[in-house]
């Protein structure tokens, strides 16, 4: 999912109008999702907001600062969860790390790909009762259209638009 969205006013998120969506930390899967904003606080500071993702309530967590740059001979990319840059290197990239930066994808548009290699098969309906295999596409009720990536056990790791989740599954 992308941390970009585009909005009728610019305001900062702690200002972020009541009802609106708001890119933050969910305190409860400890990962920046997508929120909507329910209340402000008397001084018209977004107090608490709702996750999209686990709809959990919690405050609001402003961003953290970006920490200054130090004296460094080694070269520090930062990403957001969605695989966005968040800070450009301090010293020029490697050319080992440009080609490996060149070959990583974000998250969704991995998933993008597991649908696109899915095809048009037909998508069942998730059953922790159903034995899945990685590659395999299923639809949630919460989550939406979800693509395997690993298996473990009883469990399997699902890819979804929102973020990866575990999943019980039976043995198979």
């Amino acid at each position: 999912m992308s941390t970009t969205k585009p909005s009728a006013a610019n305001y900062p998120p702690e200002k972020t109008p009541v009802a609106k969506d708001l890119f933050t930390l969910c305190t409860k899967e400890k990962v920046d999702t997508w929120h909507v904003v329910r209340n402000h606080n008397a001084q018209g500071i977004v107090d608490k907001v709702i996750c999209k993702s686990c709809g959990s309530e919690h405050k609001y967590r402003a961003p953290k600062a970006a920490a200054p740059a130090r004296a460094s001979s080694r070269s520090v990319i930062l990403r957001s969860a969605s695989g966005a840059l968040l800070a450009r290197p301090t010293v020029a990239p490697t050319v080992a790390q440009t080609r490996a930066d060149a070959g990583k994808s974000t998250l969704e548009e991995t998933w993008f790909k597991g649908l696109k290699k899915w095809g048009t098969k037909e998508v069942s309906d998730f059953s922790p009762d159903t034995s899945y295999q990685a590659g395999e596409v299923f639809e949630h009720s919460v989550f939406g259209k979800g693509v395997v990536q690993a298996r473990r056990e009883n469990k399997i790791d699902v890819l979804f638009q929102i973020g990866l989740k575990t999943l019980p599954s039976r043995q198979g």
